[in-house]
């Protein structure tokens, strides 16, 4: 993982991390300090990610690749990318990592690459400077719903089982 020190004037709001050719390991605590980072994290990969960058790519909030990127769970930490990867698309698909390389067309309709581009970097950057532009606090607040891997039906849930747990007084009107 490589952050990117030549920043304009957001970095303190978001930044970008290359993904590409993560050399070493990943620990689940390190993955897990990356999902919760108080700012936004916009992965990109431009070319093969596999093992700790794959586990790297699932915890990032928003993840940008480039048409020659190639995503698979592979080596010492396969099962550690597998879970992440589980957890966002599906236990078949995440299987599927652990086969073959997938392509980054297949990734995004997959749903693990959040946004195709010729030019990840740069795609990166102004998503990072529109997340920069919104709330810290609001961004920060969905960020942590989103860190939990939460599905639309579990968060809908949530806020109904929380809706119900309030006194009657506390649920706004419409």
């Amino acid at each position: 993982m490589v952050e990117r020190r030549d920043r304009p004037p957001w970095p303190d709001r978001c930044f970008v991390l290359e993904l590409d050719a993560l050399p070493g390991e990943v620990t689940a605590d390190q993955l897990l300090a990356l999902e919760r980072r108080q700012q936004p994290v916009v992965g990109v990969v431009r070319g093969p990610c596999e093992g700790p960058a794959l586990a790297a790519a699932c915890a990032v909030q928003l993840l940008v690749a480039g048409p020659q990127a190639t995503f698979r769970a592979s080596g010492p930490s396969a099962d550690l990318a597998v879970r992440r990867a589980r957890d966002l698309v599906g236990r078949r698909v995440a299987s599927y990592l652990t086969v073959r390389a997938v392509s980054a067309t297949d990734a995004h309709t997959w749903g693990l690459v959040s946004r195709l581009s010729e030019e990840p970097e740069q795609l990166a950057e102004q998503l990072c400077e529109l997340l920069a532009t919104r709330s810290a606090t609001a961004v920060s607040t969905i960020l942590a719903q989103l860190g939990r891997h939460a599905t639309a039906d579990h968060l809908r849930s949530e806020v109904t089982s929380r809706a119900l747990e309030r006194p009657e007084s506390q649920i706004p009107s419409r």
